[in-house]
């Protein structure tokens, strides 16, 4: 699929992209779930780590995006 190239674009991108997360993350034993891994970072060590990092980003965003539409500089 193309870059989105307006909102219900993206939208749909985003919620296509996120099946395939949850979908790929589902696809895994319980064991794959729980596992450490090594990780170039040294920060993430299993699946539940990169899921929350993501999660912070998300909301890291939605801050910056109130921010600016309030006029001020995230």
């Amino acid at each position: 699929m193309p870059r989105p190239k307006n909102k219900e674009e993206l939208l749909s991108l985003a919620k296509e992209n996120f099946e395939k997360l949850y979908a790929l993350i589902d696809s895994f034993t319980v064991e794959q779930k729980e596992a450490e891994y090594l990780f170039d970072n040294h920060r993430d060590k299993n699946i539940r780590d990169i899921v929350m990092h993501l999660h912070q980003w998300h909301l890291m965003m939605l801050e910056w995006y109130a921010v600016g539409m309030r006029g001020e500089k995230p």
